[in-house]
């Protein structure tokens, strides 16, 4: 199966430049990032490496080394970030199956602004060892994980059953020793929020949750409006607060003393 990935994945012979201009200069790979072997050891076909923002920490995926990822289904919206080039490959049917990273919201931005299929699964379920990353890798708090984008629900499945089968844990101490089981389907308790008072959701996010809930109240399941949470700004600034603990700003850093201005 030809597969596609995120830049931040090694692949022997191979640049990861991350969106960075000071990168372009780096030598190629000497080596596949974990889970690339495991997915050539599954027999996958990888053809391309998409974009990135610049930093990988944003929602907007341009950099001055390859541009900007523009949305497939319409050139002036935003394909999101920071797996925004796999989202557009994948919405364009330009990609069967593809792989990304997040910390935040970096595989379900790209798969909601692209009409794709993400899941972001729990941090250390897929294997994420031997990456480029433009963060320090010991920043407290941040928790990166990978996971599939693709065209149907089955394919995020098949990905994952193939991953986590080859038993990833026994050549990487990232990922979980955590087999793979078939649960039964079972009637879900789900609790839906349609915005908060300092973010309102836009008409098409408010018309596809709705959408949403229909559809799983007609399967029989159980959905609740959460008529009030805890502040999504405060959490915003919480969660800015953990991104944040690193005095030297290593992501910015490979800024320096290059024409790379910030996209």
């Amino acid at each position: 199966m030809p597969i596609s990935v995120k830049d931040c994945f090694m692949i022997k012979g191979q640049a990861s430049t991350l969106g960075y201009v000071s990168y372009l200069t780096k030598p190629v790979s000497d080596h596949n990032s974990t889970l690339i072997d495991t997915l050539l050891g599954a027999g996958a076909v990888l053809y391309v490496k998409t974009n990135v923002p610049q930093t990988m920490l944003t929602m907007e995926s341009v950099n001055h080394v390859f541009g900007r990822s523009l949305n497939p289904h319409k050139l002036n919206l935003t394909a999101g970030g920071s797996s925004g080039g796999e989202g557009a490959l994948v919405g364009l049917r330009g990609s069967i199956l593809g792989v990304g990273t997040v910390i935040g919201g970096s595989i379900r931005a790209p798969s909601i602004c692209c009409g794709a299929y993400g899941f972001n699964p729990t941090a250390d379920r897929i294997p994420f060892g031997r990456q480029q990353f433009s963060a320090r890798k010991d920043s407290p708090g941040i928790v990166p994980s990978a996971g599939p984008i693709a065209s149907t629900a089955a394919d995020l499945s098949l990905f994952f059953k193939v991953v986590i089968q080859s038993r990833p844990w026994t050549r990487d101490w990232s990922s979980l020793a955590a087999l793979w089981r078939e649960v039964p389907r079972q009637l879900l308790k789900v609790g839906l929020m349609l915005g908060d008072k300092d973010y309102p959701l836009a008409p098409p996010v408010h018309r596809a949750l709705e959408s949403a809930a229909t559809k799983l109240k007609t399967a029989g399941h159980h959905v609740t409006l959460c008529p009030t949470v805890p502040s999504i700004r405060r959490a915003a600034v919480i969660a800015g607060g953990f991104s944040s603990l690193d005095n030297e700003m290593t992501p910015f850093s490979h800024l320096e003393n290059v024409e790379d201005p910030i996209a």
